[in-house]
């Protein structure tokens, strides 16, 4: 199984290491992929993501939390 892809320069890494990195379940990231709120490519069955974009994804999701209280 791969952990990383480099494409076009951007670097995706597999959605079991996003997970472990943000803190998030596998199947929630891999559901924001396919729902394409976050940069994320599928090769062979198995996500990838652009860890700024969930990052920023992230930063947004808490920005609107605040802003609503």
């Amino acid at each position: 199984m791969l952990e990383s892809l480099d494409i076009n320069g951007r670097l995706y890494v597999a959605s079991d290491r996003a997970a472990l990195t943000v803190g998030y379940q596998v199947s929630y990231i891999e559901r924001l992929a396919r729902g394409k709120w976050i940069d994320a490519s599928f090769v062979q069955g198995q996500c990838f993501v652009d860890i700024a974009s969930l990052e920023r994804f992230i930063a947004a999701s808490e920005a609107d939390v605040t802003a609503q209280l």
